[in-house]
């Protein structure tokens, strides 16, 4: 693994030991870094609601990755993965939408 590899796990290691939270996927425990993403909402003609939420979640990956059909728990809320974006060798970056 190069420097430049190291020095990026390192700070992203950093961050999320500044604000990281526990998320669970796929049963296993991760801290990850979180931010908002876009959230939406919508009302149909029977009056029912619907809000779809958006967050990513960069973890930092020391085993077995996650995979897209694994579902993911945060503060008592379940999400989905949409999408894993590999920022780095053990960084990943989960997109979850709630269900």
């Amino acid at each position: 693994m190069s420097y430049a590899r190291n020095d990026q796990v390192s700070a992203v290691s950093d961050l999320i030991a500044m604000d990281g939270e526990v998320i669970n996927i796929g049963g296993r425990n991760y801290r990850a870094h979180i931010e908002a993403g876009a959230n939406t909402m919508a009302a149909s003609e029977f009056g029912l609601h619907s809000r779809d939420e958006t967050i990513l979640a960069t973890i930092i990956n020391r085993g077995d990755p996650p995979r897209e059909t694994e579902s993911a728990m945060r503060g008592g809320k379940k999400y989905r993965i949409s999408s894993i974006d590999k920022s780095g060798e053990k960084i990943l970056t989960l997109t979850l939408t709630n269900d």
